[in-house]
């Protein structure tokens, strides 16, 4: 295995580790919005079932690769530094990302009629725009 399969190995490795702890911690969302909001319950409990269909699927992706590079990596040569270099740029690439994503999970958790309302919008910065918008509505009516 030369470097730039490590470099890519280690950056897939570092999105799927990601994406499994967002996935989880957006099904926690939804599934605590079952409880805490005034959404209809049956788009809480779709959105936490395929938040942690998702992050099993990531976390067995996870697996794969890790098993499947396992048998071809020898340890501390330019394949695994490149490999744990393109771990942590991915890491930290993926987590600024992350605040977004949980944003617009809780709104649509929380936040009568968003998920209605965004799905009208492109998806990109005008879906963000919009939950960061009614997350300032939603702390302002809670503020005396």
């Amino acid at each position: 295995m030369n470097i730039v399969a490590g470099l890519f190995c280690g950056l897939l490795v570092g999105q799927f580790l990601i994406q499994v702890a967002l996935s989880l911690a957006i099904s926690l969302t939804y599934a605590s919005g079952l409880s805490f909001s005034h959404v209809k319950k049956s788009n809480n409990v779709i959105g936490a079932t395929v938040a942690f269909v998702q992050s099993i699927v990531f976390a067995a992706l996870t697996f794969g690769l890790w098993w499947l590079i396992s048998g071809h990596v020898s340890f501390w040569n330019g394949e695994t530094i490149a490999s744990t270099l393109g771990l942590l740029f991915s890491i930290l690439f993926s987590l600024a990302q992350c605040r977004n994503k949980l944003l617009f999970a809780r709104m649509c958790a929380y936040s009568p009629d968003f998920f209605e309302d965004s799905c009208s919008l492109p998806r990109g910065p005008s879906r963000i725009a919009l939950a960061r918008e009614r997350n300032k509505a939603l702390r302002g009516k809670r503020e005396p």
